[in-house]
């Protein structure tokens, strides 16, 4: 979504809101407001103008915060206003607007310029208009094309709006998807990244195309489909190499070392993190890029066993994300940190930080990670003898990755019922969510779930007096464990 500064010659100004009733007058003065702290980059202000209660703001926010650290020298002139729809408490307001600005990288003209249609929405609250929606055009037409029910419709869609055929609407089409994803309509969502993708290849948008394997990449990765993600992940790569985009270039980095960290790669996923980090920081204003990085690194330690040294890594991401307002990497890092803690029986101060993440996905209506949290919460309530919020946690957590076909998620939380069952003696039970979370971490296939998904069924039949079954496997879990350079059990955070 683009935001852009108007200009205007002060006295025509004056003059013209002489002219019109109060409320277009009070809508006039917000709105030459609004795009005056966009030309002076003041965020706040333009906050200010907003309603709280908009679920367009933060996402917004994020975007005027990340336009900005990628252009420069934005020149803008105000061209007319449309039609506009008052009532007594809403609004709307349509604005044409010229935009150039400089790429902070490439100190190229920045990708997207030249005429911008938006269409302002308000709502009076407490008697004072507020800013409730910002969107463009293209957003408008993404948002068609998102619900569209066949390739046919979204063909004539493309066709009759072939002036919005440009990199703004792939922009808005990547952002349809993701909120999608958000809401775990994964196959939608990669539907959605596949237009984007064609759009951008048809105008020869390469940190498009990059972006838009990236995106579905994510989404394979979720499903636990890792060689089809890693594969999207590498092409992406090739297209945000091409392009010279560092932060396009970074995510695909990331991907791929996450996905190597999921396949038991260590070393290999530390080594692209590495890469990744490097990318950010030659990012101009990359400090978002930086922290997200950090996080990742963090991971990688973990995973080592090196837990105060992911610690570490983590809080530096923390207090990015919360200077940054960014509730998502917020959520994530205090996440991460929760694991860390748990990964050191330390499950007080992991179930505070998990409480803070659940809090903030929540608000997000973020379903997968909501429920990555729940388990984590589940196996921290075990760990601390409260068997009943433990069930209750890993239980909701077990549905939510059902729901969205979250296989490795799935196979995490059978293991974390099984051990729970165990804790409390009830061995059927345990043997039960052992047996099927090896089920499911052979399916993907997921090494580290196979190798704890063994143990645990090898302590079952030890306890019930099986030594022969309990040392076989005893004996397969340990191979598979030592081919591996992390823990048996893996936690699905990242």
């Amino acid at each position: 979504m683009a935001l852009l500064a108007i200009v205007v010659g002060q006295g025509t100004f004056l003059s013209a809101l002489a002219q019109v009733p109060n409320d277009e007058t009070a809508l006039r003065t917000i709105i030459e407001r609004y795009f005056a702290a966009y030309a002076s980059k003041d965020v706040d202000a333009m906050v200010r103008l907003w309603s709280d209660k908009s679920p367009n703001l933060e996402q917004t926010t994020t975007r005027l915060k990340e336009f900005f650290s990628l252009n420069k020298q934005i020149e803008t002139r105000y061209l007319t206003f449309g039609q506009w729809k008052t009532a007594t408490e809403h609004a709307t307001a349509p604005v044409t607007l010229m935009v150039s600005a400089i790429d902070e990288q490439t100190n190229e003209p920045a990708l997207g310029g030249g005429k911008q249609s938006h269409t302002l929405s308000f709502v009076k609250e407490a008697g004072e208009w507020k800013i409730w929606r910002d969107v463009t055009a293209e957003e408008e037409l993404a948002e068609e094309l998102a619900v569209a029910q066949s390739d046919e419709a979204r063909q004539a869609l493309l066709i009759a709006n072939k002036e919005l055929a440009n990199v703004k609407l792939r922009r808005a089409l990547v952002a349809q998807g993701i909120a999608l994803r958000v809401k775990g309509n994964y196959q939608q969502a990669l539907a959605v990244f596949d237009l984007a993708r064609k759009h951008a290849e048809d105008i020869d948008d390469k940190e498009g195309i990059g972006d838009a394997w990236n995106q579905s990449s994510y989404i394979h990765f979720l499903q636990s489909k890792f060689d089809k993600a890693l594969e999207g992940y590498e092409k992406g790569l090739v297209q945000c190499d091409a392009s010279g985009q560092k932060n396009c270039i970074a995510r695909s980095l990331q991907g791929i070392g996450t996905t190597h960290l999921y396949k038991g790669n260590v070393s290999l996923a530390l080594e692209f993190y590495q890469k990744e980090l490097a990318q950010c920081q030659e990012v101009p204003d990359g400090k978002a890029c930086v922290g997200s990085a950090l996080g990742d690194i963090g991971n990688a330690h973990l995973q080592k066993g090196e837990y105060e040294r992911a610690i570490e890594y983590y809080r530096n991401s923390l207090v990015i994300a919360e200077e940054f307002g960014n509730k998502g990497n917020t959520a994530t890092a205090f996440e991460r940190i929760a694991l860390a803690y748990s990964r050191q029986d330390k499950h007080v101060e992991a179930l505070e930080n998990y409480q803070k993440s659940l809090s903030l996905l929540q608000s997000l209506g973020d379903k997968g990670r909501i429920g990555r949290v729940l388990g984590g919460m589940g196996s921290s309530y075990g760990n601390l003898g409260a068997f009943e919020l433990a069930l209750d946690n890993l239980q909701r957590s077990l549905a939510i990755r059902k729901e969205l076909g979250d296989k490795l998620g799935l196979a995490v939380t059978l293991e974390n019922l099984g051990w729970l069952h165990l804790k409390r003696s009830d061995y059927a039970s345990a043997m039960i969510f052992f047996e099927q979370s090896l089920a499911a971490s052979e399916a993907i296939p997921f090494k580290n779930g196979i190798a704890a998904s063994l143990n645990g069924i090898g302590i079952v039949h030890n306890r019930q007096g099986n030594f022969t079954l309990a040392l076989h496997y005893y004996k397969r879990a340990l191979e598979l464990a030592e081919t591996q350079q992390q823990r048996a059990t893996i936690d699905h955070a990242q």
